[in-house]
């Protein structure tokens, strides 16, 4: 597959959201998306989507016991969701809590820049008394359903709402006999969303393994673990013919500014060589396709200047992090082996004619 694909659909029926979402992909927004890496924080990571077979699935005890605790205390009902003023206060007061860009509005996380309803969403509500306390999202399909987002009142944190939402969501899909529950991704290496494997049972999907139960994943076959290494390789190649280099991280891999360039950048991770000291980017990066290096110089593309890049990457700004859209100028080489790779831009920076062409 692709490193990230989005797809802007007008209306997504319940036959189709079943496929999207056993295929793998996930939904944002009015959009849907397949992605192999994710940038959370300082590092990148691979995800890995997540989903629960409903038929015969049965909580564990420390879960019956909190949503016994939970339904105790406070009532909840689910329904079609809605937007309303309450649920908005509890989205900016948890919006804290989100990593990397943010809608300013629920109703803009929920339904796009275009505002327009594209899938059959629903909404688990808590209440305390009449105060509302917790809400969640989830789409349902015909033989599916999938958990968009989950917010709550942080001074009711010891109640564990988000997790109890959840499990509201996963009985409600077996009254209705749902096949599976999508409850989004886990991050390996970053234990942000690893509250989502309390559930049990889960299956996981790697884009050529399928799914299969998570205890059985490969996490050393990830995307970003392959792509790391073998960067790792190049690093030791450049040191030993003494070019300068280093890693880069690039989150704007996964903008489309719709030209539909070919030469854009879309790599997440790649090898910097000589950096700040030429008028072009030298750029290496891993083509996992192809199993081999690419090397070419960049350049910065005036599409992008007319986006602030910077607001959308506010938690990606450190000195490992290129933000500019950069598109190839000039494609050098293709080895697949780092050594040769190495050795082939050592011979091309000292061709006389490039320094004139890439030196200030």
């Amino acid at each position: 597959m692709s490193t990230y694909q989005i797809y802007h659909p007008h209306h997504v029926n319940g036959k189709e959201l079943d496929e999207f979402l056993a295929r793998g992909w996930f939904r944002s927004g009015s959009m849907l998306f397949i992605s192999q890496y994710i940038f959370l924080g300082e590092d990148v990571y691979s995800p890995v989507r997540l989903r629960l077979p409903l038929a015969g699935y049965k909580m564990k005890k420390r879960l019956r016991s909190l949503y016994r605790k939970v339904t105790k205390e406070f009532s909840y009902i689910i329904r079609p969701a809605s937007i309303t003023a309450e649920k908005e206060a509890l989205y900016r007061q948890h919006c804290p809590r989100f990593g990397g860009y943010v809608p300013g509005t629920l109703k803009e996380n929920l339904l796009g820049a275009d505002r327009q309803q594209v899938f059959d969403t629903r909404e688990v509500c808590v209440y305390d008394g009449k105060k509302l306390i917790a809400v969640s999202f989830f789409d349902m399909g015909n033989n599916s359903m999938a958990s968009i987002l989950g917010l709550f009142d942080q001074a009711y944190s010891k109640f564990s709402l988000g997790m109890f939402t959840m499990l509201a969501e996963i009985l409600y899909g077996q009254e209705q006999g749902v096949d599976f529950y999508y409850p989004g991704y886990v991050l390996p290496g970053n234990e942000r969303f690893n509250y989502k494997l309390r559930l049990g049972n889960l299956e996981g999907y790697l884009d050529k393994g399928g799914w299969v139960s998570y205890d059985q994943l490969d996490l050393t076959a990830l995307p970003v673990t392959r792509m790391k290494r073998e960067l790792g390789r190049l690093a030791e190649a450049l040191d030993e013919v003494g070019i300068k280099h280093k890693l880069v991280h690039y989150p704007p891999f996964q903008l489309d500014l719709g030209w539909g360039s070919r030469s854009q950048l879309r790599s997440p991770l790649w090898v910097y060589c000589l950096p700040g000291e030429t008028i072009f980017p030298l750029v290496v990066d891993y083509d996992m396709a192809k199993g081999g290096f690419s090397f070419g110089l960049y350049q910065e593309m005036i599409e992008g200047l007319l986006y602030d890049i910077r607001s959308l990457f506010k938690d990606q700004t450190n000195d490992k992090t290129v933000l500019a859209m950069l598109e190839r100028y000039k494609e050098v080489a293709f080895y697949e082996s780092p050594y040769d790779m190495a050795e082939a831009i050592k011979l091309f920076l000292a061709a006389p004619e490039v320094e004139q062409e890439i030196f200030p």
